[in-house]
């Protein structure tokens, strides 16, 4: 059922108010709209004339930056020890601390440069 529209007033303009009819309002477009974005950047490539591949190499890691990494977990390991467990916790933690120098040092002593 459709209500009747109410009556204007006397110095309202008829053509402000929209029509009132039987039918269903007209649906608009499903569609949204495009969105507005801005075209993407290129991307930068690299491509090495003569077709060789890039070239990578290894810097070298110094006997005494070496000692300065295992003996630092060392160090690390035996104050961490020493407080939880006395001298007998410095020595174990000494221990341990410089074995998990060595491993890290071991796995990251070829650092890769491009």
């Amino acid at each position: 059922m459709v209500r009747p529209a109410p009556p204007l007033p006397a110095d309202a303009e008829p053509a402000a108010q929209p029509p009132v009819t039987g039918e269903p309002a007209a649906e608009p477009d499903a569609r949204p709209a495009a969105p507005a974005y801005a075209p993407r950047p290129p991307v930068a490539q690299h491509f090495v004339q003569g077709g060789r591949a890039p070239v990578h190499y290894y810097t070298a890691r110094s006997h005494k930056k070496s000692a300065m990494i295992v003996g630092g977990g060392a160090g690390a390991g035996a104050a961490v020890g020493a407080i939880a467990g006395g001298g007998k916790g410095a020595g174990i933690g000494g221990l341990v601390g410089g074995v998990g120098g060595f491993i890290y040092d071991r796995l990251t002593h070829r650092h890769r440069v491009h």
